[in-house]
């Protein structure tokens, strides 16, 4: 009687990816949360500087704001201007003070600023600047625009990899919901449908195991003269027809298994917890010696899916 192993464990492996998403997902909420300010003003902002209180702006960082600008020093590379300290080499930006309502705001901006009007973030003005500033304390706001960088270039890696990952991690959360747990809907599955019907092909898979006593060690692997099943953090199926060669990669504690098919330009990669990668590669080579090659990165390397490398001089 087949032993549902492969639908099992298809089930599994949807289950086992909806939840990684949603653990993903939910770390970009917590990304956008620990930096809500700088989503809050790409949306609402920039605001203008005169309608904002520069003396505790709050949750205001974007800023625009626009008439006269005199030139008060330059920030140079190698040289400690108003009490920041750049790099080497001639002049990388300009600071200027700015009017707005009843006193003046700092303002950084780069060479080619056209004097006239200003966008950027409002930030502090750094301490050490403060202290060669100290004779305009009572005519100049704590905080200056800093014009130099875009605001939308001025949040953390994090931010940026969350931003770039949330829209694509909710459509992969969307799709799997679309499979609602069918197992037919299995990647490893659903290809099985250019020798058949999935689940006549899938029963002949599962009666060939049960026939062969598979189903009770972990790893699991299965080899017949149609199909290879290996079974270790997800389900991989794989012809006999396409599979060209296989193998070990990686260091020892982070090996995996790597499975080189005709027609495919990536290998298929499969992990294993603990050190079972090297307990379902020996199984594997008891199995299925003709295919095995010792040394997987040289065979990476000359891999063309097109006109598979022979495994000569590299097992």
């Amino acid at each position: 009687m087949p032993t549902e192993i492969l639908i099992q464990k298809a089930q599994s492996d949807l289950g086992s990816s909806k939840k990684r998403l949603i653990i993903a997902l939910a770390v970009c909420l917590i990304v956008f949360a620990l930096n809500y300010k700088f989503l809050y003003n790409v949306a609402v902002g920039p605001f203008d500087a005169a309608s904002v209180n520069l003396e505790d702006p709050g949750a205001v960082a974007y800023v625009a704001s626009e008439g006269t600008f005199l030139n008060v020093g330059s920030q140079q590379k190698g040289l400690k201007v108003l009490g920041v300290k750049a790099g080497e080499g001639v002049d990388v930006g300009q600071y200027y003070l700015h009017p707005v309502n009843e006193k003046f705001i700092l303002v950084y901006t780069d060479n080619d600023f056209a004097g006239d009007s200003v966008l950027g973030k409002l930030t502090r003005i750094p301490e050490d600047m403060q202290a060669e500033l100290a004779a305009l304390d009572q005519q100049l706001y704590p905080y200056m625009i800093d014009g130099y960088v875009g605001y939308g270039l001025s949040p953390n890696l994090f931010m940026l990899v969350a931003i770039g990952a949330f829209p694509i991690l909710l459509l992969l959360l969307l799709l799997q919901v679309l499979k609602k747990g069918d197992p037919y809907k299995h990647p490893q599955i659903a290809k099985l449908k250019e020798f058949g019907e999935p689940h006549v092909v899938v029963q002949e898979i599962e009666a060939e195991m049960a026939a062969n006593g598979a189903g009770g060690e972990v790893p699991l692997v299965h080899v017949s003269p149609k199909w290879v099943v290996v079974i270790g953090d997800s389900l991989k199926i794989f012809s006999q027809d396409s599979l060209v060669a296989y193998g070990a990669l990686g260091e020892k504690g982070g090996k995996h298994l790597v499975f080189f098919e005709r027609g495919k330009l990536v290998e298929t990669s499969l992990y294993f917890p603990g050190d079972m990668v090297e307990q379902a590669c020996e199984r594997l080579r008891a199995l299925l010696p003709e295919k095995f090659v010792a040394d997987t990165k040289a065979y990476q390397k000359r891999w063309d899916p097109k006109n598979p490398p022979e495994l000569g001089g590299v097992s």
